[in-house]
């Protein structure tokens, strides 16, 4: 597979949202709310990557970056407990993971990119997020639905052209990488 699919995004946007309620409810109960949101939030980064990244070895090495750095802001956040330092730690983690695992990107474009969907999914998750059960699970579950829309946005530099010597040639060239895909 050469690009992520969105398909898969939104099943994992599905699967995040339903699995809030069983680990919101166990995990208030041990860490309490908040803690266990934030903890939710940063277990569900590398598994993102590792569900929707293009091929296993790029999907290994992003969700082990991403993991790494909420390894990091769980550290963090034993420090400090707050709900806005994880998200912005998601944020991050994931940014650095679909770096690594989508490593044929322009920089500039990937910022921009991750900037805005950073702060579209941040304003959705602060949308629905009330300190209870049911609003939190809607706000995970907007989170990683406006975190899907990557695989739509995203797309793959170009691939540079190698000049050819006619006309012919060229066609020849094009006809074969059509039926290659």
């Amino acid at each position: 597979m050469k690009r992520a699919s969105f398909g898969r995004s939104l099943a994992f946007a599905v699967f995040a949202g339903l699995m809030s309620f069983p680990c919101l409810l166990l995990g208030a109960r041990i860490f309490g709310h908040d803690a266990s949101l934030a903890l939710l939030l940063l277990t569900l980064v590398p598994l993102s990557l590792a569900s929707c990244a293009p091929s296993l070895r790029t999907a290994l090495a992003g969700a082990f970056v991403s993991g790494l750095c909420g390894t990091l802001t769980c550290g963090l956040l034993l420090w400090s407990p707050q709900l806005g330092l994880a998200l912005l730690g998601a944020i991050a983690s994931l940014g650095l993971g679909r770096a690594i695992a989508y490593p044929k990107r322009a920089l500039a474009r990937t910022l921009v990119l991750e900037l805005g969907l950073g702060v579209s999914s941040a304003a959705a998750f602060a949308a629905f997020s009330d300190g209870r059960l049911m609003g939190d699970s809607f706000a995970v579950w907007s989170f990683w639905l406006m975190q899907s829309a990557f695989a739509v946005v995203a797309r793959p530099a170009p691939a540079a052209e190698i000049p050819v010597g006619d006309r012919f040639e060229h066609a020849a060239a094009k006809a074969y990488r059509l039926m290659r895909l």
